[in-house]
């Protein structure tokens, strides 16, 4: 995933004037509309190419919007971060499920990205694991009470 802060960086999963936009709109705290979000995009656009932009972004669900008067407000469904993370989610999850993924080198690639002075990552990751291992450990608990509690009443239909 490329990263934020550079003019030319781009949103993953997006195009550079999307990208400029929802980046726009995540550095303020407030909703803009068109004529607003115009003079922070540090370029010269056609009013209507931003408009067009901000629906696509709208139907992707990426933004929320409300009318105010003539025209539409808009302001981001989701921060930086959570974009980020399920952007970073799907990722994964498509290496892992694609036929004959590493898993293995996928795990190993992330937990070596870790650098000098991340370390909390690595014990973040470790909790993270203890956490999801546990609920996968209930779950499973759960299903095999559920198939113990109904397999004696299916044996005596």
């Amino acid at each position: 995933m490329l990263g934020f802060g550079k003019k030319t960086a781009l949103v993953a999963g997006l195009g550079r004037l999307e990208s400029e936009v929802m980046t726009a709109l995540w550095a303020q705290p407030e909703e803009a509309s068109v004529r607003e979000l115009l003079p922070r995009l540090g370029r010269s656009l056609a009013y209507t190419t931003v408009m067009t932009t901000l629906d696509r972004l709208y139907k992707k669900g990426l933004l929320t919007r409300r009318k105010a008067e003539r025209a539409f407000v808009y302001r981001p469904s989701c921060s930086r971060e959570e974009w980020q993370s399920r952007r970073a989610g799907e990722a994964v999850r498509e290496f892992l499920t694609a036929p004959g993924a590493a898993h293995g080198a996928v795990l190993a690639t992330l937990v070596e990205a870790v650098g000098p002075g991340q370390e909390p990552l690595l014990a973040a990751l470790e909790a993270k694991i203890r956490a999801h291992r546990s609920a996968l450990r209930a779950a499973e608990a759960g299903r095999t009470e559920k198939r113990e509690r109904t397999a004696p009443a299916e044996k005596s239909q």
